[in-house]
């Protein structure tokens, strides 16, 4: 109870500050100080941190919070870049929680994404790409999970485990067999995000594009790194 009135308290301090709930104005609470755990990969939140969304909804990450930038599709990070690369590492640190705790439907958490990486100034062609990367290939959750999950992490202020690193061929009969569906996945991704671009398609016409081809969520947690 301490730590979550630590945390509820900072976050007051911080929505005080910016006049939280009389605007709907989308922007980022505090300061994104992160502690490398693991290398570059594994990473502690340092303090409260936050993204208010256009809605006036707070999405809130608490001091300690562990993320990994792997809600981005690792397979897609030699094309689009990595979780802590540009101007989207502060959306990237917030979707990277809520895909762990899972607290809010899988589809607002990436359209949160997007939008976010908006706030941060990230080029819209990119946002997009980036958009579109989460909704083809990144984690889901059906409604039960997403209702235990508030129980068991508190809502949201612990996360449920730390993360883990992938097994080579997982789900693979052979390391061959592992490159080839990862050639095919880039393939299909690299299609789509051309279609993306050319058409300028919106946030919303982006999800429809996904729902024609089906997502390939499967495939891609199946991929060795």
């Amino acid at each position: 109870m301490k730590r979550r009135a630590f945390l509820i308290s900072g976050f007051g301090a911080l929505l005080a500050n910016s006049a939280f709930g009389q605007q709907s104005v989308a922007r980022y609470l505090g300061e994104l100080i992160l502690k490398p755990l693991d290398g570059d990969r594994l990473m502690e939140v340092q303090q409260p941190f936050g993204y208010s969304d256009e809605a006036g909804k707070m999405w809130a990450v608490p001091t300690k919070a562990l993320v990994d930038g792997a809600s981005i599709p690792r397979v897609f990070w030699s094309i689009l870049g990595g979780p802590w690369d540009g101007r989207y590492r502060d959306a990237s640190v917030v979707h990277d929680w809520f895909c762990a705790v899972r607290i809010m439907p899988w589809q607002a958490t990436h359209r949160m994404f997007y939008e976010a990486m908006l706030t941060s100034g990230t080029d819209s062609t990119l946002a997009k790409t980036m958009f579109l990367a989460v909704r083809y290939c990144g984690p889901s959750w059906d409604s039960l999970t997403l209702q235990n999950s508030r129980i068991l992490t508190h809502d949201g202020t612990q996360r449920l485990d730390p993360p883990n690193a992938r097994l080579s061929t997982n789900g693979f009969a052979s390391d061959s067999e592992a490159r080839d569906a990862r050639t095919q996945l880039v393939e299909k991704f690299e299609n789509l995000a051309g279609e993306v671009k050319r058409r300028n398609l919106s946030a919303s016409e982006i999800e429809q594009l996904i729902d024609q081809h089906g997502r390939q969520e499967s495939t891609a947690a199946m991929l060795p790194y």
